[in-house]
């Protein structure tokens, strides 16, 4: 039997796909002088090593952007009136917004990027709002951004996570 290519399969694996991971963990067992029955725990292991640097990175990732939002937040908090300074911060927001959407977050970690999601573009809509002078949009914002991040905060600990520190 053959695929639609020329590719052999055979009636219990299916699939090319199937074929070529059976061919490969009997060439991963050969290579290591053994069985092939001796492969299979090693292909185990290398798929639970990369989720958990898998989780690691996103970890670290979120701790640069909570770190930052929780920046951004006291900034401006402290220069409210200051509209420049509020109009210098929200690029930082927006380019938040825009990495917390590409961050791709293990099974693992999955519940909690939405209270990410929502961090920072509230953070981003209440620097808006204080740069054009809309101070109840900005404490609306501000405050639904604070409540996210100690959801956020809730997920990890109930996750039994800890964000990285970072160097001070």
């Amino acid at each position: 039997m053959a695929t639609e290519r020329g590719e052999p399969t055979s009636r219990k694996l299916g699939t090319p796909r199937a074929a070529a991971v059976v061919a490969f963990v009997f060439a991963l067992g050969a290579q290591q002088g053994g069985s092939w029955l001796f492969a299979a725990p090693r292909i185990a292991t290398a798929h639970a090593e990369a989720e958990q640097r898998r989780d690691r990175v996103y970890l670290s990732e979120l701790s640069l952007l909570v770190e930052g939002s929780r920046r951004l937040i006291a900034f401006a908090e402290q220069n409210l009136d200051e509209r420049e300074l509020t109009r210098f911060a929200h690029p930082l927001a927006e380019q938040y917004v825009e990495l917390a959407g590409h961050m791709l977050p293990s099974p693992k970690v999955v519940v909690a990027h939405p209270h990410l999601i929502l961090v920072v573009e509230n953070l981003e809509r209440a620097l808006d709002a204080s740069a054009a002078g809309d101070a109840v949009t900005y404490q609306k914002r501000i405050r639904i951004a604070r409540d996210e991040l100690a959801n956020l905060e809730a997920v990890l600990k109930q996750l039994k996570l800890r964000l990285p520190e970072l160097a001070r």
